[in-house]
């Protein structure tokens, strides 16, 4: 959604609802454009730019048109001491790096 309410904000599956909507605003993920009126209660918002360019490579990462970091330095999965399950994740990490994306695949998310 380019433009959503609270209530659009709220309705999101409850994984991905992480952090509630003042958190983002603070952090500068998301702005207000329309505050409330009198006429009209629910104010109107939009992500920023960098929290676009979040979701954007998210899908990405998805996708498969974009590798996960391999290197531990940008990734915790790939550090010596990483838990079991990480060390699992992290294997399936490479495969999917490995693996090329179909055209189908690279455009569901543009």
């Amino acid at each position: 959604m380019n433009y959503f309410t609270y209530h659009d904000y709220y309705e999101l599956p409850k994984n991905f609802q992480l952090v509630r909507a003042d958190y983002l605003i603070k952090r500068g993920f998301m702005q207000e454009i329309k505050e409330k009126h009198k006429d009209r209660p629910e104010s109107i918002f939009k992500l920023t730019t960098i929290a676009g360019n979040i979701v954007k490579d998210f899908y990405r990462y998805l996708s498969g048109e974009k590798p996960i970091p391999e290197h531990p330095d940008k990734n915790h999965m790939a550090k010596k001491g990483a838990s079991e399950i990480d060390k699992l994740r992290f294997e399936f990490i490479k495969k999917m790096n490995r693996t090329e994306p179909s055209d189908s695949k690279k455009e569901l998310f543009k």
